[in-house]
């Protein structure tokens, strides 16, 4: 098979996709990212029981929302559970602010 087309197709590709690359550079993308820091289920003899713990983020370089969880169900009762909702914003170069 000659290598032709696959020449021709990764300058077909470069042409068409090297703008929207370089103007992605320049935007502002909405981005995201969860965490799962726990995720265990242990089982008992009386009840099992689920734990959870994660966070998750949605947003811009300069705002973003952050949902953080963490809970534990014990035989199908909820032992503990907590959900936040969160606005964050940066103050300086390492430090958010989270309201």
């Amino acid at each position: 098979m000659s290598p032709i087309p696959f020449v021709i197709l990764a300058a077909f590709c470069a042409a068409v996709f090297a703008p929207v690359a370089r103007a992605s550079m320049d935007a502002d993308p909405l981005i995201g990212k969860v965490m799962l820091d726990q995720a265990e289920w242990r089982a008992g003899d009386d009840d099992n029981v689920w734990a959870w713990d994660g966070e998750a983020w949605l947003g811009y370089d300069m705002n973003r929302l952050w949902l953080k969880t963490e809970g534990e169900l014990a035989g199908g009762d909820t032992e503990s559970f907590e959900v936040q909702a969160l606005y964050s914003r940066p103050v300086s170069a390492f430090w958010d602010l989270q309201v």
